[in-house]
């Protein structure tokens, strides 16, 4: 969480004032939204966040524990899409290498999770 909100603030005032914010599978931006939807992903991780931890707190399952922290690094790996293809305004980004570190992350979290 902590890198995205720095990284989403470091960029912040460089972004242009409509910013990507949903890709296709081809990778061409389908969506476009306010430069303050940059904060979107950051607040999802907040609540991601809270809403894993208190699961873990709850029932000490580890396994929840790594899920958690593996969705928060698939939100990180998309700001940085979106902050990138808004920086450049790109109307297409490279996703391969993102869609791959996203589909490992959640195999890897989900993995955790069945283990308990």
């Amino acid at each position: 969480m902590a890198a995205t909100a720095a990284i989403t603030s470091s960029r912040y005032g460089d972004l242009p004032e409509i910013i990507p914010i949903h890709f296709g599978l081809d990778g061409t931006v389908n969506r476009y939204g306010p430069r303050s939807m940059a904060w979107l992903l950051v607040l999802m991780q907040v609540a991601i966040a809270a809403g894993f931890f208190s699961i873990y707190a709850t029932t000490g399952a580890r396994g929840v524990l790594v899920l958690g922290v593996c969705m928060l690094a698939v939100f990180w790996r998309v700001q940085l899409l979106i902050l990138s293809a808004a920086m450049t305004g790109a109307k297409r980004a490279r996703i391969g290498g993102s869609v791959l570190f996203i589909v490992v992350a959640l195999a890897v979290g989900v993995f955790a999770a069945t283990r308990g």
